[in-house]
């Protein structure tokens, strides 16, 4: 579509947010998973899109997906904030201590596999001598 709409941006920039949408709506009505086929459309989009819109339209579609990515994380926080300010809160100490053991675990174990990889397959490490 935005092969032939070359001196229509306009044209072009709405079907690049339109043709996910469809994908969304059409898996959504058939019950399957739906950010599953935004990325496979978004996938399969790229190239053809890449190669076939104007420079004023590629700066207006990462201006756009950015801005909207901007609403969509401030209305996320802000629900999240309605959320903890309305309910009755308490301190679950086991909990806090489990979540916060497991990401120490996992972030020591994530070094190690990284640094084994960089030792393995990077550089030679430099020395003083």
């Amino acid at each position: 579509m935005t092969k032939f709409s070359i001196n229509l941006p306009t044209v072009s920039q709405i079907s690049i947010f339109i043709v996910p949408y469809l994908a969304y709506l059409s898996t959504e009505l058939f019950g399957m998973s739906s950010i599953f086929a935004i990325v496979v459309c978004g996938i399969l989009m790229k190239d053809y899109v890449k190669a076939n819109i104007s420079n004023e339209t590629r700066i207006f579609t990462k201006q756009a997906v950015k801005a909207f990515a901007q609403c969509t994380e401030n209305l996320a926080f802000f629900l999240l904030g309605i959320t903890s300010i309305i309910g009755n809160l308490h301190w679950d100490f086991a909990f806090i201590g489990f979540s916060l053991a497991c990401c120490l675990c996992y972030r020591i174990i994530a070094i190690i596999i990284q640094l084994g990889q960089k030792r393995a397959f990077g550089p030679p490490a430099y020395t003083l001598s």
